[in-house]
């Protein structure tokens, strides 16, 4: 499992280098847990996909249509600028993302021993992580169980995250 949560967190700190830990806990918060916290209520969940979809800042940076972010289980982001850029069905996708939220089972002991993962990594030097900020953050995880959290307002700034997390089998022309 190490070598997987080194894999995909260093091949995300190479795409997005201003990650922070938070960034990074939420990279394998979604790869083990899904996106099931956003699919509450599905009318509003799929409302809030067009309003997002219609009112992306094309001027923001480029991204890749898919991205992997599986531990072993295909999970990926489905980057919206891309999709909408492509044209791509809003449909299909949130589908997708109701297909993914129930057949896809979500596991906080895995998320656990994931982050138990990182930590050594960190640990080891084979991630580069500001060690206090990992310290804190891990904290603060654990007194709250492991919850979902948001980007970091840093990486929301320059990145400008807009995506979707599906298991790719549901979408097998976008993966």
């Amino acid at each position: 499992m190490k070598e997987k949560v080194r894999d995909l967190v260093n091949g995300h700190l190479n795409l997005r280098p201003r990650m922070e830990v938070q960034d990074i806990y939420k990279l394998l918060f979604q790869s083990v847990m899904g996106l099931g916290h956003i699919l509450h209520d599905h009318g509003a969940a799929y409302q809030y996909l067009l309003d997002e979809l219609a009112t992306l800042d094309p001027t923001a940076p480029d991204d890749v249509l898919v991205e992997d972010i599986s531990l072993g289980n295909d999970m990926v982001r489905v980057n919206l600028r891309p999709f909408r850029q492509q044209n791509l069905d809003p449909q299909q996708l949130f589908a997708a993302m109701l297909a993914t939220e129930s057949r896809h089972h979500v596991d906080a002991e895995k998320l656990r021993d994931v982050w138990e993962s990182l930590l050594a990594l960190a640990a080891e030097g084979a991630v580069s992580v500001d060690k206090k900020s990992l310290a804190a953050l891990d904290t603060m995880v654990r007194e709250q169980g492991y919850p979902v959290l948001h980007h970091s307002v840093g990486y929301g700034r320059l990145y400008q995250p807009a995506y979707r997390v599906i298991l790719g089998s549901f979408l097998p022309g976008l993966t």
